[in-house]
């Protein structure tokens, strides 16, 4: 039996989007557009907090974060990002890195993938709130 693995483009220059030649499609978009979630309304400004926290969450996973720049009210998910590590984490191997698959034409970001102290791989999903019932199915 032969195991499919994902193409993975590091750079988002490369990383094809649904305007791309063959329309690749997010993860999210496949799952809604499949059944499995319902459509749901986000508003701009809680998309906007989330880019924020994932911005400031990569570059402190690439000690490249001056936190004197990240606004009063998002440092608690960065203190929260940074107590996981301290606690769980020995080595950050992949910190919001685009993916995508030639065959599938499916395309996503992996927020944080981390090795645990335990010798455990993880893959992280930062979330700013609670969590829909679908994303364990984005992951």
């Amino acid at each position: 039996m032969q195991t499919q693995t994902l193409k993975v483009e590091a750079d988002p220059a490369l990383h094809p989007d649904e305007a791309a030649g063959p329309k690749y499609a997010g993860v999210t978009r496949v799952l809604r557009d499949c059944g499995i979630m319902r459509t749901f309304a986000v508003s701009q400004d809680i998309l906007d907090r989330g880019s924020e926290v994932h911005r400031a969450c990569h570059f402190h996973n690439q000690n490249d974060l001056d936190f004197r720049q990240v606004p009063v009210e998002l440092r608690g998910y960065i203190h929260a990002c940074e107590k996981f590590k301290l606690d769980l984490v020995k080595e950050v191997v992949l910190s919001e890195h685009f993916v995508s698959d030639s065959i599938y034409k499916i395309r996503g970001r992996l927020d944080c993938l981390v090795k645990l102290r335990d010798k455990t791989v993880a893959l992280v999903d930062w979330k700013t709130g609670v969590a829909a019932p679908f994303t364990r199915l984005q992951l």
